[in-house]
């Protein structure tokens, strides 16, 4: 399943700008999500935490989204991302 991520650029009720959707595939397991031509955009979890008090995939939109720019903004992900990643996720091990 191909995943992308985007930021969200406006705040909506309840959830602050800022948040990280995912831009999904349509998955036949979940025919509520989205449509074969354009999958979904859904919150993210992040690092495996909610964002804002919500849970991870519980703000759900149409995949066209994706390419409205007013509302998200594509991330790339670089290699220093990659790295301050498994930097967190290596003190969290320790603090175990």
């Amino acid at each position: 399943m191909t995943v992308k991520k985007y930021r969200l650029k406006r705040e909506i009720p309840g959830l602050p700008a800022g948040a990280i959707f995912e831009h999904r595939e349509y998955d036949h397991k979940h025919p509520d999500r989205g449509n074969l031509g354009h999958g979904c955009m859904i919150l993210g979890w992040i690092n495996g935490n909610c964002q804002a008090g919500w849970c991870g995939e519980t703000f759900v939109f149409p995949g066209q989204l994706a390419a409205d720019r007013e509302w998200f903004e594509p991330l790339e992900t670089t290699k220093e991302d990659l790295i301050r990643e498994i930097e967190e996720l290596r003190r969290k091990v320790e603090g175990l």
